[in-house]
Parts: structure tokens; sequence; C-alpha cells
């Protein structure tokens, strides 16, 4: 081959590679290298996903249990294995962890001598894993997989802890704090929009969050908003939740003595299926007297003996306003074809007793389908300009939501794509 055929053949082969480029960015949106970070990422967690430290200074309480520490310094509360396996430590934690309704303000706060806080806004520290031996992975996974395309924590990739025991309605700062990271992360990163990536519970922060932006504002610093595992519409554990307490399938822990503590948290009352949208006539609570729908929440609180029921339910299910569209590029991952509760069948010992049997449907395990499906019916709403894309998962279950290759390479597919 002469040397003027070599320069003919490399041309061509160039000319080539450049016209399948071309293709590449034409049909992707964007083509990048690896350690190229596109969009800078913000993660928010949903419940139960973030860690929380105590710091005890209690007075004498004659209901608390005697053996428990009154004095302590700051200590991993949540998330510790003792709670799961150890009656002892299990009790002290509920003394600690049950918040105090305040009727005249309708807000809340911890027990008396009781700190609780987070890891500080733009922290990842306190959403990568649960525990103080990095055991139980929450967003480690996924996060670790960012940072080794090239993304710095701290720097475009951000989390943002929260106390999940509470609702947006009274933890604005965490609303002020996810528009401060944006923001921030956008100027430090070449004015590159930013990705909310959020799971569980987080979609709800994340939909109250994008409600209270301006369009323009939301046009400007947000690239989309992928929601993994939203309950959009509630979950039917919750109801069972006020009933006889939730274990979170963990067969050992028993639910009884969680439930006075799970009653106390406002964002419990939060997770209710939503009368608006939940099917009417499905009587998610059976018991020998009377059924239990979503239009029967009054008579229900009123049959567990929880008084503040009402109020509480009233204040939470106005929080969110699901018939406005969030009007940013939107991408909706839900798991599907695992078993999940829908139905509470109980005997005559209700409420004092867990159900003798559960009906199941589809969902994720933790969140039924007709609730995870919530996402992706933005497309039909007017206000949603945005695209809306949908992706479900076969056999991943909630929280495997996070911990999935499949789950996370989809998640890096969009993040990298220009929507």
């Amino acid at each position: 081959m002469s040397g003027h055929e070599v320069m003919s053949f490399t041309s061509r082969n160039i000319l080539l590679l450049s016209l399948c480029l071309l293709a590449l960015i034409s049909l992707h949106g964007s083509v990048v290298q690896a350690g190229t970070v596109t969009h800078p990422l913000l993660f928010i967690p949903g419940d139960g996903g973030s860690k929380l430290y105590a710091k005890l200074d209690k007075p004498s309480n004659p209901n608390d249990h005697w053996y428990c520490s009154k004095e302590t310094d700051w200590y991993l509360f949540w998330m510790s294995y003792g709670v799961f396996v150890n009656p002892l430590p299990r009790n002290c934690f509920l003394d600690n962890i049950e918040l105090v309704f305040n009727s005249t303000d309708n807000t809340t706060s911890n027990q008396p001598g009781v700190q609780i806080k987070v890891d500080p806004p733009g922290s990842t520290d306190g959403i990568r894993y649960l525990d103080k031996f990095d055991v139980i992975n929450y967003y480690g996974k996924m996060i670790s997989h960012f940072e080794d395309k090239g993304y710095k924590a701290g720097k475009d990739l951000m989390g943002l802890s929260y106390d999940f025991r509470k609702c947006p309605n009274e933890k604005q700062d965490v609303l002020d704090s996810m528009r401060s990271l944006t923001e921030q992360m956008f100027v430090d990163n070449q004015n590159k929009s930013v990705f909310i990536i959020s799971h569980s519970m987080g979609g709800l922060f994340t939909k109250a969050f994008l409600e209270q932006q301006s369009q323009q504002w939301k046009n400007t610093y947000l690239a989309g908003w992928i929601s993994i595992g939203t309950p959009m519409y509630g979950a039917s554990s919750s109801y069972e939740m006020y009933a006889s307490g939730y274990n979170f399938g963990v067969p050992i822990l028993p639910s009884e003595p969680l439930k006075y503590a799970q009653r106390s948290y406002t964002s419990s009352a939060w997770m209710l299926p939503n009368p608006d949208f939940w099917d009417q006539s499905e009587p998610i609570i059976q018991t020998p007297t009377r059924n239990y729908t979503v239009l029967d929440y009054n008579v229900f609180f009123k049959d567990i003996n929880y008084t503040l029921g009402p109020t509480v339910f009233e204040l939470t299910h106005s929080i969110l306003d699901l018939n406005s569209a969030p009007d940013v590029n939107l991408v909706c991952i839900y798991g599907v074809g695992v078993s999940t509760e829908e139905q509470y069948i109980y005997d005559s010992s209700f409420p004092d007793k867990v159900p003798i049997e559960t009906v199941k449907g589809d969902g994720d395990g933790t969140v039924n389908y007709q609730s995870a499906v919530g996402c992706g019916n933005f497309k039909r709403n007017p206000g949603q300009t945005k695209p809306v894309m949908e992706k479900s998962f076969q056999g991943v279950d909630h929280d495997g939501l996070l911990q999935s290759s499949d789950v996370i390479d989809y998640v890096d597919k969009i993040v990298y794509t220009t929507l």
C-alpha cells in the first residue's frame, strides 16, 4: 500500500468515525468521555434513609424504661442493629424517637431532653450507609458508581439528609437547602443544570420543593428529576402501621411496641393512601365489625383511639397539590412484580393484635402499583410540558431499586443523555 493510499485509507476512516459520532450525538443528545460530569447530582433520601444522631439530657420520666441512659453525648441513633434484635435498646430507642404533637400550632417536637440532628446539607455521609459499620447500604452503591466516573462529593454530587419523621410543612429548611445546594452546584460547575435523584418519600419532598419554585427557576437550574419508587399516592402499609404497627417485614421485630412511636410521626399520616387518587371502594382494613376504606379515616382513628388522627391527616393531606404538574424533565422509575400488601384482615382482637391475614397485589414490596405509577400519570397533566419517561423493573423491590445494577445503569444513561 502506497503512502497516498495509506493517507486516503486513514482519511476515510476518520471521516467515517466522525459521521458515526455525529449520528450518536443526533440520536442520544450528547457524547461524553469517561470522567466527564454532564450534570451535577443532588440525592434526596426517603423514609428511614438518613442517619439520625441523638444527644440526651433527659429529666426523670416514669414512663421511660429505668435502664435507659438519660445523659449522652452525640451518638448514632438511626440506624442501630440493637433496635432490631434486642428488646432493651429497642425500648430505649422508642422512648426517645417518639414525637410530641402541639395542637396549638400543629407542629411536633422531640421528647423533653432529646436532641436530634442529621449530617449537614450537601454531605453524602448520612445517606450512603445507615449504620456505623457501612453494612446497611442505602445510596452508597449508586453514589460510588458516579464517583467512579469522575464525580466528586461536595462539588458536583451532594446529598441532603433530613429528619424523616416530619413533613415539609415543618421542614422548610430542607426545601430551602434543596434550592441553595442546586444553585451552588450550578454555579460551581460552569452553569450546568442539576438532576435531582429521589427515592421513596424523598420524591414527595421533591414534589413539595418543585411546587415552591418558579418555572423560570426550574428551567434554569434543573436538568430534571429522577424519581425512584415514589409512593405518589401513599401506601397501604401505612394504614396497617396506624392500626397495629409496622415491623418493616422483619419477623423478629414485634409490631406492637412500634406503633405508638410510628403514629407520632406526621410523615406516617402523609403516607396514608390518598383518597383523591386511591380506589375508594377498596376495603384496606377488614375487621369482623366493619371495613375501612380511604373514605373512613376519621372513623378509623376513633376506633383505634387515636384522637389526633383527623387533625394530622388533614394537615398532611393538604401539603401537596398532586393536580399540579412538576413541569420538569421527569423520569419515573419503579419496581413491579413483587408481592405487595394491599389489604389487612383482622379478627376480633383489632386493633390490639396484628392482622391474621394479608391480601397482596402488585408493586415493589412496599409501594403499591397504583401509587408507583402516580409519577408517570403527570404526563397526562396539561401543565406538564416537559417529557415524562417511565421505566419499570420486574422483580426489583423498594430498597433494591437503589442496589440494582440495572437501575443504576439506567440512571447513568439518563444523566449522560441530554433529554
